[in-house]
């Protein structure tokens, strides 16, 4: 039967609270993938990465079936587009898709249990990409369960404490428990940085002719599964003492079957963003600043100016912020960075370093109606100029109203933006 889709909510169900191993989770968030026609958006990450190196992908459209209630393997798990919706068209999925899904079911002596894990892409508000969210979900629905408590979820990630009281059982006819994590829109690695413990489960069996080297799961066929970051490759629910959940005498049900969802990306390049690389032409050096994978090798390279120099992380979380300041012999343009983490594909991209500019002053005298706009660079050659207004020295007559705000720029490449402070 076709597993149901929820949509986000915004508070858990019930109470709980959450305790996990601190190294598993999300290690690297990809590069944005552009949806056509909506280039305000800047696109739902291409895969997710977590600290095992399984890596999990979100095509668009998502791979498979969302309609048929017994879908041919392999197949991702997502909703039908919106009919009417151009965003949800253009992505190819209705209100939610998950990068991985995993779904394990049990029976109390009261009814169905449903134990539910994923990493899902939604929207909070219907055809707005700019209510777009991606999370980790946990989910457990026991079915009629109605005796209120403290009950322990002992998943794959941790364990989970929910305090069930009486009246949200009876509202929910029975326990229905619910936990997101990193649901900040337009903040995809906010998955990652809110310390989600998801790492992507894998299936050890899938249905003939599926490529265990591109799905971690084909979404149909159940089964164990590895890849708990703490060994614990099954869930249970744990009731207080003296319910018998079970009907057999035991206040708990587990199983470790479950249905894995999950699309392998081919082979990627190495993702690589360079955050910042400036110079300070009076010690003729640079500073440059990486993101990309953490197990990733970082070179620097230009021609004769710059030696080949490997940039260094001393991070001890390992999030893949690479740095280094680097002396130079005549200001390299462009700078070329190389990022390799096999088995991705070594990226390469060029940037001209910029100098660094500083607004130090930016006052605008109400009597004489005049703006005053002082500013420093890391080059003492550089000229800077302030946007709308010209080359900065003395002040700028400008009738009233002030601008809000002055941009300066620089020769150098570089600029900076400072509020405009009132002055009598």
């Amino acid at each position: 039967m076709r597993r149901k889709m929820f949509l986000i909510l915004a508070t858990v169900l019930l109470s709980g609270a959450f305790s996990h191993g601190a190294l598993a989770g999300i290690a690297l968030v990809g590069p944005p993938n552009p949806v056509p026609g909506f280039p305000a958006f800047p696109g739902y990450p291409q895969y997710y990465k977590d600290t095992n190196g399984a890596i999990v992908e979100l095509p668009q459209p998502p791979v498979g079936d969302p309609v048929n209630p017994a879908p041919v393997p392999p197949t991702m798990i997502f909703d039908t587009p919106i009919a009417g919706d151009a965003f949800s068209q253009a992505i190819g999925f209705g209100t939610e898709a998950f990068y991985w899904y995993a779904t394990a079911r049990t029976r109390t002596r009261f009814g169905n249990c449903t134990f539910i894990f994923g990493l899902e892409a939604t929207y909070l508000t219907p055809g707005d990409p700019t209510t777009a969210v991606v999370f980790f979900r946990t989910r457990v629905v026991a079915l009629k369960v109605l005796i209120p408590g403290t009950y322990l979820l002992y998943t794959p990630f941790g364990v989970e404490t929910i305090v069930a009281a009486t009246a949200d059982l009876f509202k929910k006819r029975g326990l229905v428990y619910t936990r997101d994590v990193g649901a900040t829109p337009l903040d995809f690695a906010a998955v990652q940085t809110a310390g989600a413990p998801v790492t992507f489960l894998r299936a050890t069996a899938m249905a003939p002719g599926v490529d265990p080297t591109q799905w971690l799961g084909d979404g149909v066929t159940s089964s164990t599964v590895t890849g708990s970051p703490i060994g614990y490759n099954k869930v249970r629910l744990e009731a207080p003492p003296g319910v018998n959940l079970d009907g057999l005498g035991n206040n708990f049900v587990e199983t470790d079957i479950f249905t894995v969802s999950g699309k392998i990306p081919g082979v990627i390049p190495t993702a690589l963003t360079v955050d910042r690389a400036t110079y300070n032409a009076a010690a003729s050096s640079l500073d440059v600043f990486v993101s990309t994978d953490p197990n990733a090798t970082v070179d620097v390279i230009n021609g004769n100016t710059v030696p080949p120099t490997t940039l260094f992380t001393g991070l001890a979380d390992a999030t893949g912020k690479f740095f280094a300041h680097i002396a130079y012999a005549a200001l390299p343009k462009p700078l070329t960075v190389t990022a390799s983490a096999p088995p991705h594909s070594p990226k390469t991209t060029t940037q001209n370093p910029v100098d660094v500019v500083v607004i130090t002053q930016a006052d605008y005298n109400v009597g004489l109606g005049t703006l005053t706009v002082t500013a420093q660079s890391s080059d003492p050659g550089a000229v800077l100029t302030a946007t709308g207004f010209g080359p900065l020295g003395a002040p700028f007559a400008v009738a009233w109203p002030p601008p809000a705000r002055v941009d300066v720029t620089s020769t150098g490449g570089g600029k900076d933006t400072a509020l405009v402070n009132l002055v009598p």
